[in-house]
């Protein structure tokens, strides 16, 4: 939870209060911040993805997402589409891209006649260098209005915030590379992913800035991975949620592209031989969100597991925090903490990059007057019940505790410990009779441990609480 209260944006904020992916677009303070959307984020974003020739293009004024009741000047763009690719329609089909950003861009006005004069100029920066040439285009829809659109287009920025492969961000629109017919609907048929006259970009999701992006994809290429994420839905389960968190995945791991989690650590101190479900620490975040969070149905709810060499020892309860699973003897304890927001559960996504980034280091210390703490699993062999500690091993038979210790114990008592942190049994060193081997035995008529308990020992100078 922590790793990922860290590592969500305003843009995941957004997703994860519920917004839409175009409400996701809509966050980013300047457009392309995240970097250039991917090919599989196109797929699973788009409704349509079609084989299409350019018909035209006009100025047009419609109310968006973006616009906030407002008239959005936009370009209405008209196809004729030779094949689908993913989804159906007509012969024909229209999409818009909006001008500007949101709704403080200069393309938004409440008179729609007036945002209509705004778009003029979009169709002036419009890029038309690949009008004569079958495209692919990436639709994406608008189910509130019933509206597929393009992205993003303006006359400020004409070679950065546009709908084809001069885009900074989206690219909607992929031309043919060959400007002949003759591979036309073909599997090896190649379309531009960059704009040939800026040459290649650079892949942000690689690990270094070096690696460049694709220059060109075949029809077959984009077929396949058109399939590769319809197998991710239906493997999911289907329907509108799985289809959003995929798309919120792609974007989310577009975001981590711009460089993986960085290394924390944590530091917590609790004392030694607590109850098991004590409290390690508190998510700071519990004490500002609202008291609702607590009622979420366990479908809703974030998932949060540990990784690590001390993991196993510690469990998370919903929302707080992390607690021990038994009474921790005094030592430094270790182990990574991960999270998977609630809206990713419909997809299982997992951030690999933000994974086993955030390590909690657990100092737990003993009451003054301690000697030494270890844990203590009693298991069976042959008719004694036995557990090794760190300072030597104890066992029951017969009525009997013994204990082969490798340290002195003079003057000290041995507590054993239980799940709820309460003493169960104390044995007092100057009540044992002391064999030959230096052994210490108790008379204990009645089995204190089984095999399997869960027990801390702790070796306290007599008379220490």
């Amino acid at each position: 939870m922590r790793v990922i209260v860290a590592f969500l944006t305003a843009c995941l904020v957004l997703a994860v209060l519920g917004c839409k992916q175009e409400a996701v677009m809509k966050s980013l303070p300047v457009y392309g911040m995240a970097g250039n959307a991917t090919l599989e984020e196109r797929i699973a974003t788009s409704k349509v993805i079609a084989r299409a020739r350019f018909v035209s293009a006009e100025p047009d004024a419609v109310v968006t997402n973006f616009s906030s009741g407002a008239y959005h000047a936009s370009l209405k763009y008209t196809f004729r589409v030779l094949e689908y690719l993913k989804g159906s329609g007509g012969t024909k089909i229209v999409a818009y891209a909006y001008g500007g950003g949101d709704q403080y861009s200069p393309y938004v006005d409440n008179n729609r006649n007036t945002a209509r004069e705004l778009a003029k100029p979009l169709l002036e920066a419009r890029d038309t260098r690949w009008d004569d040439r079958e495209t692919l285009i990436f639709l994406r829809y608008n189910k509130k209005y019933e509206r597929h659109w393009l992205g993003f287009i303006d006359a400020r920025f004409p070679n950065y915030m546009n709908v084809t492969v001069v885009s900074g961000e989206y690219k909607a629109v992929l031309p043919d590379v060959a400007t002949s017919t003759a591979a036309s609907g073909s599997s090896d048929q190649t379309f531009h992913m960059e704009d040939p006259d800026w040459g290649p970009g650079i892949d942000l999701r690689a690990s270094t800035s070096t690696q460049p992006r694709p220059t060109t994809v075949t029809k077959s290429a984009v077929v396949a991975k058109i399939a590769e994420v319809d197998a991710w839905v239906r493997s999911s389960g289907g329907g509108e949620a799985v289809e959003e968190c995929i798309q919120r995945a792609f974007f989310s791991l577009r975001l981590a592209s711009q460089g993986s989690g960085k290394y924390k650590r944590w530091d917590n101190t609790i004392g030694s031989g607590q109850p098991a479900d004590t409290e390690v620490y508190k998510f700071y975040w519990t004490d500002i969100v609202d008291e609702s969070w607590m009622d979420l149905p366990e479908e809703k709810r974030s998932v949060t597991w540990y990784e690590g060499r001390d993991a196993g020892l510690f469990g998370f309860r919903y929302p707080d925090g992390a607690t021990v699973k038994r009474p921790l003897p005094a030592g430094e304890y270790r182990f990574f903490e991960n999270g998977q927001q609630s809206v990713f559960r419909p997809c299982n996504f997992i951030e690999e990059n933000w994974r086993n980034k955030d390590e909690h280091f657990v100092t737990v210390t003993a009451p003054a007057g301690t000697l030494a703490e270890s844990f203590f699993d009693p298991y069976a062999s042959s008719t004694a019940i036995v557990g090794t500690t760190t300072v030597g091993t104890i066992s029951w038979q017969s009525g009997e505790v013994t204990a082969a210790l490798t340290r002195s114990v003079t003057g000290h008592v041995l507590d054993f410990i239980d799940l709820k942190g309460a003493t169960t049994l104390s044995l007092i060193v100057a009540d044992a009779a002391e064999d030959a081997t230096g052994a210490l035995t108790w008379t204990v008529p009645i089995q204190p441990w089984r095999a399997g308990d869960k027990l801390m020992l702790r070796v306290r100078k007599n008379g220490a609480p």
